[in-house]
């Protein structure tokens, strides 16, 4: 992605140092060539041909931007709004704008370093360029520049993570969906979490009929369409609309991401054992090459999977590396939702006070967010439980009701038939009267 030339790249930098103060050329040399990826010399003869431009000017050790500079750094800034970064090529959960991920960087030299990485390396791995930006290390963001990093050609889109931070996906969220000038693997991911299905179909298939998308495109709309089919209870179908997209042409990360999402499907068929071993195949594969919130996704699933199953210990295990992976990348959105998992693990046992806090957490988080209905949703339902824990039948059925309709069709067909059974379980465990509806 050619943003802008290396010039203009070096007045961009001199813009970003020069908001925090005058910049001191001589002592800021150094760091400035580390970021831009030059030798001092040549940073040097870039700085002579700025002046002569009169888009630059120095007083002794100090150097400033001229009036016509600065307007030139603001006009390139404010292009950065309409540049989106491609997430398939730079491993990001969706598409971003280069502007959200800059405001984003909180120091100027992460800011510059992250122009450079986007210019000069066609498929930067920005996940791990943003992870290195929050450990501070400036050998690492060179090594990124260099392109030893290589993006590896994979994103989970099974929800918009908050993998890079709260203001981006703020920032992404408030995009109208129905503007037709947004991407559309963007705009069908925002739709399918608010369960506008219809309007979710309508853009994977604006991505396949646009005639130049990527492998991974194909790949990421495919598995949409896949999802689709499963809320709508068709569950045959989506299986195999996932198998279809096994390919020798893909890559193994590729590969990885379509298998973890049909052993997401065989886990809820009688191949059970099938589906399980080849979840944490994947959850292994994605730790290995360091996608965090992958292998948190994975080991989500492999949570849920053995408490549905009565097996607490293992389903404690998985939950937790699950929470820890999101924590490792500052993953808060997929966070809230282990969360959503984890507090039931607290409440079987017998931690009703940590069930609770864990719970409020989450319903915090997601009501927050407003618009992520399918979050709301599963926070209502854990309610229902607790509340049906504490003996509030009236306020439990109430939840319960909420849960099923705020998102439909979410949950999924079948999900809907284990939250159902699940509900009225344990209300007659707890010898409480009430029944929501009948067990399908």
């Amino acid at each position: 992605m050619r943003i802008v030339g290396k010039e203009f790249r070096v007045l961009y930098a001199i813009f970003e140092y020069s908001r925090e103060g005058e910049l001191d050329i001589k002592k800021n040399e150094r760091e400035l060539s580390d970021h831009l990826d030059v030798s001092p010399s040549r940073l040097r003869a870039y700085l002579g041909s700025l002046r002569r431009k009169d888009l630059i000017s120095s007083i002794g050790k100090d150097l400033f931007l001229t009036e016509r500079g600065l307007k030139t750094a603001q006009d390139m800034k404010g292009s950065f709004e309409k540049i989106y970064v491609d997430p398939i090529k730079h491993s990001l959960p969706g598409p971003v704008t280069v502007s959200h991920l800059i405001s984003g960087l909180k120091r100027p030299g992460e800011r510059v370093a992250l122009l450079e990485v986007l210019s000069k390396n066609p498929d930067a791995d920005i996940s791990l360029f943003l992870d290195i930006c929050r450990r501070g290390s400036i050998e690492e963001m060179k090594w990124v520049t260099e392109e030893k990093f290589r993006a590896l050609d994979i994103i989970d889109t099974s929800s918009i993570y908050d993998s890079i931070m709260s203001r981006t996906f703020y920032g992404m969220r408030r995009a109208s969906y129905d503007d037709r000038n947004e991407n559309p693997l963007f705009i069908a991911e925002v739709c399918f979490e608010m369960g506008k299905i219809d309007k979710a179909r309508e853009n994977y298939l604006r991505v396949l009929g646009s005639g130049n998308e990527s492998r991974s495109e194909r790949i990421l709309v495919s598995i949409g369409l896949a999802k689709i089919q499963y809320q709508m209870g068709d569950p045959a179908t989506a299986m195999g609309m996932i198998i279809d997209l096994k390919d020798p042409a893909n890559n193994r990360l590729q590969n990885a991401y379509i298998d973890m999402s049909y052993a997401s499907v065989l886990m809820g068929t009688k191949d059970v054992e099938k589906g399980r071993s080849i979840m944490k195949r994947c959850s292994s594969i994605f730790n290995r090459s360091g996608h965090s919130v992958l292998e948190a996704r994975c080991e989500a699933f492999l949570g849920v999977h053995y408490f549905m199953n009565d097996m607490i210990a293992p389903a404690k295990h998985h939950l937790e590396r699950a929470l820890n992976a999101c924590r490792d990348t500052g993953c808060e959105y997929m966070a809230n939702y282990v969360k959503l998992n984890l507090w039931d693990v607290l409440l079987k046992e017998g931690d009703l006070d940590g069930a609770e806090r864990m719970l409020s957490s989450a319903e915090d988080y997601f009501k927050e967010l407003s618009v992520d209905l399918y979050g709301i949703a599963g926070c209502l339902f854990n309610r229902a439980l607790l509340q049906i824990e504490m003996g509030m039948d009236i306020e439990a059925i109430v939840s319960m009701d909420k849960a099923l309709n705020i998102a439909y069709p979410h949950p999924s067909a079948n999900l809907r038939r284990i939250w159902i059974a699940e509900f009225n379980r344990r209300s007659k465990d707890k010898g409480s009267p009430i029944v929501f509806g009948k067990d399908p």
